[in-house]
C-alpha cells in the first residue's frame, strides 16, 4: 500500500506542484526585471509551465477512456449471463429473444 501512496505523491508532484513553480518563477522573473532577455526568460518558462500542465492533464483524460471501456465491458458481460442490462427493468426484457 505504501507504493501506492508514493506513486500517487509524485503524481500530484508532477501534474500540479512542478507546473505551479514553473509558473511562479516565470513570474517572479518578470516582476524583478521586467524588460530585455528576462522578460523573455520568464514568458519561456511560464510557457514552460503552462505546457507541462497541458500535457499531463492530456495523459490523465486519454487514461479516463479505460475506465469506461472496463465499465462498458462489464455491463456486457451482465448483460451475456442475465439477458438485460444492468440499468434495465428486468421485466420489460423477458419478451427480448
Amino acid at each position: 500500500m505504501q507504493g501506492k501512496k508514493d506513486y500517487r505523491r509524485t503524481l500530484i508532484l508532477v501534474r500540479y506542484v512542478l507546473p505551479s513553480a514553473l509558473v511562479l518563477a516565470g513570474l517572479v522573473l518578470i516582476v524583478i526585471k521586467p524588460e530585455g532577455s528576462t522578460l523573455h526568460g520568464g514568458l519561456g518558462i511560464i510557457g514552460a509551465g503552462l505546457a507541462a500542465f497541458l500535457s499531463a492533464f492530456l495523459a490523465k483524460v486519454s487514461m479516463s477512456g479505460d475506465s469506461f471501456r472496463d465499465r462498458e465491458e462489464e455491463a456486457r458481460s451482465f448483460f451475456d449471463e442475465h439477458g438485460y442490462w444492468p440499468d434495465e427493468d428486468p421485466s420489460k426484457a423477458r419478451g427480448r429473444t
